[in-house]
């Protein structure tokens, strides 16, 4: 701990951690959202088939076509808008035990997910799309009989020949050859996010052992996913 610092109390810890609590579960829903929509228009259905033949026909405008980019682009964003409020969220949060065990092992496992690069693409995905007014991911249609039809995927040659994406972020998206089906992206970076929110939640143990107060909410002490905590009576 560094010295004159001092650590949220109880009653404070738990309106902190229940912030980062909440941001953990809407990116938990926003990816469910995300990954669901992108299988559900992937294969052969009404839906997928009804897009493919608004593309080949040529038609510069489709009620089906129109609807389904626009759902990719709500839940895309909304995921990106997700992911970058969790990160700021729970930096801050550990910002409150600086010096502490938990706050160095933190910076330890942040700086690794930094290093593979997967975390910082994605927020600099939605910062370029907010500078730059670009969306970086475009849906693709397969031809030629085979069973899968669309795929969202992110355009690379779009992202890499912007220089604000450099670094990690870069060598992550310049080892594919072609472009990344998103749902590819989304999957790999939950792996990473929940073993990370499943270490923090653990060190809450660590910064505030038994006894706790009575009215402490008990799901703090469970899993990122784990229900919400009920409303109080």
């Amino acid at each position: 701990m560094v010295e004159g610092q001092r650590w949220p109390s109880f009653h404070e810890a738990v309106v902190l951690w229940e912030h980062f609590y909440t941001a953990h579960n809407v990116v938990s829903r926003n990816t469910e959202d995300l990954v669901n929509f992108l299988k559900r228009i992937c294969f052969a259905s009404d839906t997928s088939i009804a897009y493919v033949q608004a593309v080949t026909s040529g038609k510069p405008r489709d009620e089906t076509k129109d609807a389904v980019e626009l759902e990719v682009n709500r839940l895309v964003l909304n995921y990106l808008t997700a992911v970058a409020t969790l990160v700021d969220i729970s930096r801050n949060t550990m910002k409150y035990y600086e010096g502490s065990r938990p706050a160095n092992g933190y910076a330890e496992r942040v700086a690794k997910i930094r290093e593979r690069g997967l975390g910082p693409l994605l927020i600099r995905l939605r910062a370029h799309v907010v500078h730059r007014a670009r969306l970086p991911w475009v849906i693709r249609v397969y031809l030629g009989g085979q069973d899968r039809l669309l795929d969202v995927v992110l355009d690379r040659k779009e992202i890499l020949r912007h220089g604000d994406i450099g670094g990690s972020a870069r060598r992550y998206l310049e080892a594919f050859e072609e472009d990344v089906p998103f749902v590819h992206l989304v999957t790999e970076y939950g792996k990473e996010l929940a073993d990370l929110d499943d270490w923090l939640w653990a060190q809450l143990k660590i910064l505030y052992p038994v006894p706790r107060p009575s009215d402490w909410p008990a799901c703090l002490f469970e899993s990122a996913a784990a229900k919400a905590c009920p409303d109080s009576e």
